[in-house]
């Protein structure tokens, strides 16, 4: 089902990984620009931990969890605390399609009239929520590469701003088609999972840029209310 992603993935994925150790182009970086890489035993994963728009965040480059992901993934949370009812995800269109596939694929096949609860929760959030998509204020170009889907179009429209759009158009590395990439506002934390294609220390700083834009645009538009709640008629 994935074949067509993984032989683009595989395709670009061929240089080394990213080195890790005290004296490497990552540690560099990493302690100029204020953060803390935790290197995980002798495997070339790692953790990267810090602050992005002023909020707690935490990175690690580990092992696939999804079938769609090949070599390396990057999987990021920060702490937001911004309204928890904004559900929101933007995900690659071609990652899109090919889940959307499966599903199909998966409930034609075992005849399922119900949601089956080991789906990866992207592929429930493709069935639980509509895509969504505006022309005015938006970057004409994200929307062949990218889909968003969202509890309300309203959500989705405080949060994927124009400057939010352009980071996710300009990976260091131009291609066809975009590496699978989910970013999710979810229980007032925003989530990235993604194929860390190429796996190198440029593609690495992009998605920090991504990650700070995406926060700094969710706590502009989907902060929580403030102030006293308003008074009940008896």
């Amino acid at each position: 089902m994935f074949e067509r992603l993984r032989k683009v993935l595989t395709a670009r994925g061929e240089a080394p990984p990213l080195a890790v150790g005290p004296a490497t182009p990552l540690q560099r970086w990493a302690r100029a620009s204020g953060f803390e890489v935790v290197h995980q035993g002798r495997t070339p994963h790692f953790s990267l931990t810090g602050q992005l728009a002023g909020k707690p965040f935490r990175m690690d480059r580990t092992l696939p969890s999804r079938a769609y992901i090949v070599g390396s993934e990057l999987r990021a949370r920060v702490e937001l605390d911004i309204a928890p009812e904004v559900s929101v995800m933007v995900i690659s269109r071609s990652l899109r399609d090919a889940l959307e596939h499966e599903a199909y694929a998966d409930y034609t096949g075992r005849v399922r009239t119900t949601l089956d609860a080991n789906m990866p929760e992207e592929v429930r959030w493709l069935a639980m929520f509509d895509e969504v998509g505006w022309e005015r204020g938006a970057v004409a170009a994200f929307w062949p590469r990218y889909a968003i889907v969202a509890d309300a179009r309203a959500h989705a429209q405080a949060w994927v701003k124009p400057e939010l759009m352009q980071a996710l158009l300009g990976w260091p590395v131009a291609a066809d088609d975009v590496p699978p990439l989910l970013l999710q506002l979810q229980r007032g934390k925003l989530y990235l999972r993604m194929a860390f294609v190429p796996d190198d220390l440029p593609t690495l700083q992009h998605v920090l840029q991504v990650l700070a834009v995406a926060s700094a645009t969710a706590l502009a538009g989907c902060a929580r209310p403030t102030g006293p709640a308003p008074l009940r008629s008896a």
